[in-house]
């Protein structure tokens, strides 16, 4: 069993649906959350690498993405935000609609 949605009881936001999604795949089977929608409108979306590290999130209503997704030019890797042991080593918050730096840190 588990969760497919989520209705919110607090007096501001009486009614308020948010639908929890499950890709089809390893999200489906293992019940891992794959983003989370309000009226047919995306609040975020999350990508994995593997089992259980999660590498982006896309905040759906503002362009802003959380990843850890990049090319080294060292070593050829997909993802510039781990190091050689899968620790996060470097974390950067984007803006999407402009792929500008808002924040990193290492």
């Amino acid at each position: 069993m588990r969760r497919t949605s989520t209705t919110y009881v607090d007096p501001g936001i009486v009614g308020t649906v948010i639908d929890d999604l499950y890709n089809s795949g390893t999200d489906d089977t293992i019940s891992r959350l794959s983003g989370q929608k309000r009226s047919g409108s995306w609040l975020l979306q999350d990508f994995y690498l593997g089992l259980g590290r999660l590498v982006k999130r896309i905040y759906g209503t503002t362009p802003v993405e959380w990843t850890l997704v990049g090319t080294d030019t060292d070593n050829n890797d997909n993802y510039l935000g781990l190091d050689r042991f899968g620790r996060i080593d470097y974390l950067a918050v984007k803006n999407t609609s402009s792929s500008s730096p808002m924040g990193t840190s290492e």
